[in-house]
């Protein structure tokens, strides 16, 4: 197999694996989003406008906008797991509704949440 073959085979692998990563992280936040939406709709569970700021900007498309978006909360998707901790049955909702406020305050920060 000549060199130009194997370099061939070895960026196709590449793509293949960065692309399902990035198709699992959309389908997560996806996940999240949907998760959230029918939690909320229970009486029991308080409303936050940041979470459900990002839910709109979710539901709009507005990463179609701006697509490096998804790469920043991509980026920042560990320190914002460490910061939430182990998801807790009890708390659950709140700590998705947190994740969910804090992907959107990344948005804000950088101007990717209009």
């Amino acid at each position: 197999m000549n060199s130009k073959k194997r370099k061939k085979i070895r960026e196709e692998v590449i793509d293949i694996a960065c692309r399902r990563e990035a198709e699992n992280f959309f389908y997560e936040l996806k996940d999240n989003v949907q998760i959230y939406k029918k939690i909320r709709k229970l009486d029991n569970f308080k409303q936050d406008k940041m979470a459900d700021k990002f839910v709109a900007w979710w539901e709009l498309e507005r990463y179609a906008k701006h697509p490096h978006a998804l790469i920043l909360l991509y980026e920042n998707m560990n320190q914002i797991n460490e910061f939430i901790g182990s998801y807790n049955p009890l708390d659950g909702f709140r700590q998705l509704q947190i994740k969910l406020i804090l992907l959107y305050k990344y948005l804000e920060m950088y101007e990717m949440d209009k």
